[in-house]
Formats: structure tokens, sequence, C-alpha cells
């Protein structure tokens, strides 16, 4: 998998040049951190539609980066069943999740 930094375009001559590839990068990210904003401000105003509409909306956006950044699904998968089987493990030693505990979070980052 290619991430960001580490792609051919983005190493030697070419670094910091601006390509088209960088460009589309940034703003598929930036529209994902709006997105976010919009999932928060949803949240607060207690609007279930509004946040329901919003989170699939961000979904679509997520999945639009992990594919710039040539994410597999297989990948994807992965950690998100290893994050459900933590959340079992925890939940069976009736551990719950808190911030600043010795444990990961089975938050999605």
């Amino acid at each position: 998998m290619a991430r960001a930094g580490n792609r051919p375009e983005e190493s030697g001559a070419q670094a910091g040049t601006g390509t088209v590839e960088t460009a589309v990068l940034r703003a598929a990210t930036r529209a994902l951190g709006s997105q976010t904003m919009a999932c928060l401000n949803a949240y607060l105003a207690a609007n279930p539609d509004q946040l329901a509409h919003a989170s699939a909306v961000f979904l679509e956006k997520l999945g639009r980066l992990w594919q710039l950044e040539e994410v597999e699904s297989a990948e994807v998968f992965q950690e998100l069943t290893a994050r459900v089987e933590l959340s079992h493990q925890l939940f069976a030693r009736g551990i719950r999740a808190r911030k600043g505990e010795g444990y990961r979070s089975t938050k999605l980052p």
C-alpha cells in the first residue's frame, strides 16, 4: 500500500512541487474534515436525521480518501475486526473504555 509521502512522485526532485495528486489528496482530506464537523454539529444540535445524513456522507468521503491513499479493503476489514474483537475482550473482562487507560481504544482514528 502506498501512503502519502511514500509515492515515487512525492519523493526526490518532485517532493513539494504540488502535484495534481497531492492537491486532490489535500482536497479530499479537507472535505473529510469538514464533514466531520458537520457530524459533530448535528450531534450537538441533537438532530438525528441530520446526523444520519452527515454520517453517510462522511463514510463516502472516508472511502474516497482510502481509495486515493490506496488503502486495501482487506486492511480496513482487518482493522475493524481487530477493534470489534478487542471490544468483546474488554467487555468480557468488565472493562469499559476510558481516556488515559493503558489499553487500545476501539474507536476509529
